[in-house]
């Protein structure tokens, strides 16, 4: 999902979202009211029609501004969100000025069953997660995701990093495994004493 960059004003409050990045997942956001949003995601890749990952960023935010995100279109019963789980968030601003990374946050947090029909024959329904997040700086990019993001990138780098250092190469070598559906290596690292 991707909108251009526009001019935003002292008076817009409207967020503007995209998910165009590497593991990037919002299919479509709702805007509510200037404090909430329904969000929609891309059924997870390969998959027939499950939905957990979701990754995507917000920008023209306002500092002390509280948001409600509803994800509407999960299919699981239950979710780790019931149970303690927050959302991974990370805040261009935060990370800049703090030295802060990814952390876990949002408030009112929960996950429930919503009115959705998935499938009229078997009955089921969707599910929706919902938090609220209150912005930390004025015109910030943040991110939210599921999880803490580890894109195919940050596995290359890493990858060769090992294979640059003198020490930890010594003890590992890397070929391939196979290759995924659409095209791309599967590493295997084997660590050996």
């Amino acid at each position: 999902m991707s909108y251009h960059h526009k001019r935003t004003t002292q008076e817009d409050m409207t967020l503007q979202f995209e998910s165009c990045f590497e593991s990037g997942n919002l299919f479509l956001a709702q805007k509510i009211s200037d404090l909430e949003y329904n969000c929609l995601m891309q059924n997870d890749i390969n998959s027939k029609g499950h939905t957990q990952w979701f990754y995507f960023r917000v920008h023209n935010t306002r500092k002390g501004h509280s948001v409600k995100f509803n994800i509407l279109n999960y299919s699981k019963g239950d979710a780790m969100f019931n149970y303690g789980m927050k959302v991974a968030i990370y805040s261009e601003k935060k990370a800049e000025s703090e030295n802060i990374g990814w952390h876990r946050g949002g408030e009112d947090i929960s996950y429930f069953k919503n009115n959705v029909r998935k499938d009229y024959v078997n009955a089921k329904f969707f599910y929706t997660a919902t938090f609220t997040y209150t912005f930390e700086y004025d015109q910030d990019f943040v991110f939210f995701s599921y999880s803490y993001p580890y894109t195919m990138t940050d596995l290359r780098n890493d990858l060769e990093a090992i294979e640059a250092d003198p020490v930890r190469s010594k003890y590992t070598s890397s070929s391939f495994l196979c290759k995924t559906l659409s095209g791309i290596d599967v590493p295997i690292v084997t660590i050996t004493s």
